[in-house]
């Protein structure tokens, strides 16, 4: 499914259910529902795997890595979630209004991609998204 269809389909829905005029938050996911220790062990599976979305931040397209060496599909799902929730909420949608971003399964991170981390102890899903999004944005200065 394009982009296009993608986006036609949501506002048909929208409209549908009566919520045309609100946010909508979509993560389409290809699912693989395995624990990372299960991942590790299975010798068909690239040790690189992982989910990735690409998603606009400040402007710049970036790639997020969510690597299943060290989460299953459920906690990739969540990070990203926290991850676009926070970037929403920082920033301004651009004239096309919110993006959508489509997470699907890789067999290694693209060049350049952004490896999405899971929170250290003591530290709440929504702290780290805001913690990665700032290193984002401090790398790209650093680059720069």
């Amino acid at each position: 499914m394009s982009i296009k269809s993608l986006k036609s389909e949501l506002q048909r829905l929208a409209q549908k259910i009566g919520a045309a005029d609100e946010s909508v938050l979509l993560i389409v996911l290809a699912v693989i529902r395995a624990s990372s220790t299960e991942l590790q062990e299975e010798s068909d599976f690239p040790k690189t795997a992982g989910h990735q979305v690409d998603y606009r931040i400040q402007g710049k397209n970036e790639c997020l890595f969510f690597p299943f060496s060290s989460m299953d599909s459920d906690q990739c799902e969540e990070m990203a979630k926290a991850l676009i929730l926070h970037v929403r909420h920082v920033e301004r949608p651009g004239r096309y209004g919110a993006q959508v971003g489509i997470m699907d399964i890789r067999h290694a991170p693209t060049p350049g991609a952004w490896i999405v981390t899971r929170p250290p102890e003591g530290v709440t899903i929504d702290q780290h998204a805001a913690e990665q999004y700032r290193q984002i944005i401090e790398a790209r200065n650093e680059a720069s």
